[in-house]
């Protein structure tokens, strides 16, 4: 966040931004729910982790122009519709989730890609439609990109060390 030095954006999405978006989002569950349809064990999983993660994201974004909402009051935020889809992308990445752990007696994997992209997501999502600025400097770009490749250097490197119930002869990596 120091690298980064956020400013916030703007609340609201034009009708062209939330179908482009709302496109993207389309595609990319549909792509990850037919592979995962399409696959068994870990790789079912890390399908539906993939679907999860990006859930996450853009109820992070959403729940940005809810919150936005409120400076008109409860009232005003009941009333638009980012609440409302918030709560169902909210909702559906998480009952999402918890189809991911049932998918694979191995759960690390999968909870590394969803702790991956939901932020990575939240960021895409503010800096392209919600007009959020981060610091553009040399020195700032390359810090925000070292500390996100830490961050998900650990991830992956946390995800590799998975206690697994399954003796080591049926791990599959």
């Amino acid at each position: 966040m120091s690298f980064a030095r956020p400013a916030s954006g703007d609340n609201q999405l034009t009708d062209d931004e939330l179908a482009i978006a709302g496109s993207a989002l389309a595609a990319i569950l549909v792509c990850c729910l037919t592979a995962a349809g399409r696959s068994s064990g870990t790789s079912r999983a890390l399908g539906l982790a993939t679907a999860t993660g990006v859930l996450f994201g853009v109820t992070a974004g959403l729940a940005k122009l809810a919150v936005g909402d409120l400076r008109d009051g409860i009232d005003g935020a009941l009333a638009h519709w980012a609440f409302y889809a918030a709560a169902a992308t909210g909702v559906s990445g998480f009952v999402l989730s918890q189809y991911t752990f049932r998918a694979s007696s191995v759960l690390a994997p999968a909870l590394a890609v969803m702790v991956a992209l939901d932020p990575v997501i939240g960021i895409a999502i503010g800096t392209l439609w919600l007009d959020e600025r981060i610091e553009t400097t040399p020195i700032a770009i390359a810090g925000q990109v070292i500390a996100l490749s830490t961050a998900l250097t650990g991830i992956a490197i946390l995800s590799r060390q998975w206690p697994s119930p399954l003796p080591p002869e049926r791990r599959h990596r």
